[in-house]
This record gives structure tokens, sequence and C-alpha cells, in this order.
């Protein structure tokens, strides 16, 4: 299927210098911004204005995140994110994730709702000491680390929005990458989370 996404009212992540150091896929975070903003600049000049196919396959090979994504995926994400009943922790917990996993995830969101950007990323520098520390599955963590890594580097920007009203950097950073992360997840995988949450990031109107 051919889905179209017309996007606008962006406001461009900007990549800050330090990186959270303990977080082994802290790359990931990095390189998440990156591909973020690569997509909204592209979308802004009018470079790119849909999510097809064709239009999928060229950033696969252009950002520098490792994605796996696909018109279906696409169609999904922005049918829950943007779906009228969306719901971040009820989504969390009736995936089929692992109880750590939800337990972790809605950990992250509710931290990223209710701390401001400094404290959000205290947090993060010891959530990830304490799921290192854990006897959870890799795979596990893996996902929980990445997902924090995300949130970490998003939380940098210098400004966000939610449809075009400023908010803190919490509120911009996690719900849609959390959200298009769990439903990607769900349909094909870890890579599909991963791509899930920069189109979840996208449609939720932030970057």
């Amino acid at each position: 299927m051919k889905t179209i996404l017309m996007l606008s009212g962006f406001v461009i992540l900007t990549l800050a210098s330090s990186a959270q150091s303990n977080n082994p896929y802290d790359q990931r975070g990095i390189d998440y911004v990156s591909s973020l903003k690569i997509i909204t600049d592209d979308y802004k000049s009018g470079k790119a204005t849909s999510f097809s196919q064709e239009s999928l396959d060229y950033y696969s090979k252009t950002i520098p995140l490792h994605t796996t994504v696909n018109t279906d995926l696409v169609a999904a994400v922005v049918k829950t994110v943007k779906g009228s009943r969306f719901n971040l922790v009820d989504l969390i917990n009736n995936s089929s994730a692992s109880d750590f996993v939800k337990n972790k995830l809605l950990e992250l969101y509710h931290n990223s709702q209710s701390l401001k950007s400094k404290e959000f990323q205290d947090y993060l520098v010891s959530a990830v000491e304490n799921v290192k520390g854990t006897r959870a599955a890799d795979t596990d963590k893996e996902i929980v680390l990445t997902n924090m890594s995300i949130a970490y580097n998003s939380a940098r920007s210098n400004q966000c929005e939610i449809n075009g009203i400023p908010a803190d950097s919490g509120d911009c950073a996690i719900v849609g990458a959390l959200g298009g992360f769990v439903v990607g997840l769900g349909i094909c995988g870890f890579w599909c989370g991963v791509g899930g949450a920069v189109i979840g990031a996208v449609v939720f109107g932030l970057c």
C-alpha cells in the first residue's frame, strides 16, 4: 500500500556535543537525532513530500540510523500515534514485550513527563546503570537501553513543539518515539521498532 504523509510545522533538534557515555547504545541516539534532522530538513525544503516506498528506500540509504521500515509499518504507526484514542501507557501495557521491557519503558515515559530536561538526563544516566546490572535478557536490555539513548539525545534539543505549542523537551522527546517503537517492535521486531520510533516522532509533530 502507498501511504502519503504531508508534514509541516517542524522544529529541528540540535545534536548536543556531550554523549551518554555509560550507555553502550548511545550512538543510536545520536544517529536517531541526526536522521530525524535530515528528514525534517527535506520536508521543510520541499525536497520530500511523502512516505512512499520509494522515499523510504531512499532514506534507508541516506540516514545514519539503521532501521527497517515499509509503508505498512508507517501506516500502522500513523494510525496509532495520531489516533484520537492514543494512550501510550495502554499501548505499552498491551504490547507483547516482556514485563521487564514494559516496566522500564513506562518508567522512562513517566519520568520524561515529570522531570525537567537536566533532571531527566540525570535520571537516564542512573537508569542505564540499573538496567546494565539486571539479569534481564540481553535482547530486552538492548530494547530499553536503545530507547534511553533516543530519549537522552532527544532531550538535549534546544527547542521543542507539539502542534506548534512550546513544550518541555521531555514531552516532545518521548511520546511519539516510544509509541512508534512499540508499534514497530510488535509488527516485525527490534529494527522495525527503531524505524517506528523515527516515524512516530515525525507524525507526532516533533523533531
